[in-house]
Parts: C-alpha cells; sequence; structure tokens
C-alpha cells in the first residue's frame, strides 16, 4: 500500500512540475500622471499606491512592450 502512495506521490509531483509558470504582464495607468508602464504579474507582486488602471494583460514583455509604444503612439498615454 505504501507503494502505491508512493507512486501516486510522484506522478502529482511531476504532473505539477511539467506545468509552465504563466508569467503575464500587465500594462498599467498611473491615474495621476498618466504614465503607462510595464508590470510584472508575478504573485505578490502588485503595484503601489493604488492609483493605477490595467490597461491590457499580455503573455510575454515583447507584446506588452510593442502595446505600450502603441498607447504612447495613440496619446493614451502621456508625460
Amino acid at each position: 500500500m505504501k507503494r502505491i502512495g508512493l507512486v501516486g506521490a510522484a506522478l502529482v509531483l511531476g504532473a505539477l512540475v511539467s506545468v509552465p509558470a504563466k508569467a503575464d504582464v500587465s500594462v498599467i495607468l498611473w491615474k495621476t500622471s498618466k504614465i503607462c508602464q510595464l508590470w510584472d504579474n508575478a504573485p505578490g507582486n502588485k503595484p503601489w499606491p493604488d492609483d493605477y488602471a490595467v490597461v491590457a494583460t499580455l503573455p510575454t514583455w515583447d507584446a506588452a512592450w510593442a502595446a505600450m509604444n502603441t498607447m504612447y503612439t495613440e496619446k493614451k498615454c502621456g508625460f
């Protein structure tokens, strides 16, 4: 019985390790300054202070960078 439990635990652990980590990147807009910024959505990583809005969430830094540059070009973000 112990052997079955050990094999089951090994299978579950193997399945968890093989799942790729999700590393989304958000484009956030600071409400007071109207500046856009890229933000890593790692667990426990939240912008401070809370005067921002998430305007886009993308799967890679390159895609988020392109989206942010487009927002600056379209004057949705500014200085």
